[in-house]
């Protein structure tokens, strides 16, 4: 009994955050998307007249001259689209930008300037070219596409190593991922989200001053830390 309602609520868990706070609506999971999505609206209409960076998987020179049509986001993706193509940035697990200022010593992955003087510069990503029409289907890619189809399988066949969990314990779970969610953008926006990990990267657990467990676990086959003290295992 316990294991079919860990496994109801752990899949109306993901409905629910994919429906609500999903990278396909820029919601709170996604990080710094929603706050560039605020900050570069005035880009729209713009024409680029001067692009690089160090980025190797653009060819800059096709930007030059071209009106910014829309700028889109899905999950970790930013998206440029132009009149005949578009450009996809991924900003992978650091990724960050800068409007109208540069960071430091850190050059761009790719870099635009307009002709009403904005400037965007996007660091710690990846970037490619896509010439396609601009909208999900096109854009996200195909393995983009796949991980969505497969977010709540995954979600049932995670659901049958937590049978044991007294029913207390999903319910916390479920609400401290909704709380972290909020939380990590809020960190993100204010640029101290590496400041507030306890566990993730890190080689000490805090609380009992022994080494953190490293694992890659689940079907996407996620890098995890844990402590084996502090972690209690439910048989």
């Amino acid at each position: 009994m316990a294991s079919k309602f860990c496994i109801r609520l752990l899949v109306a868990t993901r409905l629910f955050l994919l429906a609500f706070v999903s990278p396909r609506t820029a919601g709170p999971v996604t990080g710094g998307l929603p706050s560039i999505k605020e900050e570069t609206p005035r880009f729209v209409g713009q024409q680029i007249v001067e692009a690089g960076g160090n980025t190797t998987m653009i060819d800059p020179t096709r930007l030059l001259g071209q009106n910014i049509v829309s700028l889109r986001t899905w999950g970790k993706h930013f998206l440029i689209e132009l009149p005949d193509m578009a450009i996809r940035i991924h900003f992978l697990l650091f990724g960050t930008y800068r409007v109208n200022e540069q960071r430091e010593g850190k050059p761009p992955r790719p870099y635009l300037r307009t002709a009403q003087g904005d400037e965007l510069n996007l660091y710690a990503c990846s970037v490619r070219e896509i010439d396609a029409p601009a909208g999900p289907g096109h854009l996200l890619g195909r393995r983009q596409r796949h991980q969505e189809r497969s977010a709540v399988p995954d979600s049932r066949a995670s659901a049958s190593t937590v049978g044991a969990l007294p029913a207390p314990k999903p319910r916390a779970l479920v609400e401290e991922a909704r709380q972290y969610s909020f939380d990590f953008l809020a960190w993100k926006k204010q640029w101290v989200l590496k400041k507030n990990w306890l566990a993730h990267a890190k080689k000490i657990c805090p609380r009992r001053d022994i080494p953190f467990t490293k694992a890659h676990l689940s079907r996407s086959n996620r890098r995890s830390f844990f402590c084996e003290r502090c972690q209690k295992r439910y048989a």
